[in-house]
């Protein structure tokens, strides 16, 4: 099956547990995912505290959105420990990855 497309897509995951996007790069380049990494720092803030998390800003180059889930967020969720990320589809979807699965244009 062909895993690319014309499709630009952008996972933003942050978390306490990383301070830089070298070992996620290491990661996306292992599952030899075509992208762009940038690193990003993000306040977050509950109603009691702020905090400060490390984040990268991922650019998927070509792959099917369809495939975004199975071949990047699961590895990446479960080797870094993220709980969810942001998910843009370039006119497609924008939200939670989690929510993803939810919408028919990528089946």
């Amino acid at each position: 099956m062909e895993n690319n497309d014309n499709t630009t897509s952008h996972l933003y995951v942050s978390s306490k547990r990383i301070k830089n996007c070298d070992n996620v790069i290491e990661t996306l380049k292992k599952l030899n995912i075509m992208s762009s990494v940038k690193n990003n720092k993000s306040v977050i803030c509950n109603n009691y505290d702020c905090w400060l998390e490390y984040g990268c800003d991922i650019t998927l180059t070509g792959l099917k959105s369809k495939l975004i889930k199975e071949k990047v967020w699961k590895p990446l969720s479960k080797e870094f420990g993220f709980n969810c990320a942001y998910l843009n589809v370039e006119g497609k979807y924008r939200g939670c990855v989690h929510d993803f699965e939810k919408y028919s244009y990528h089946k």
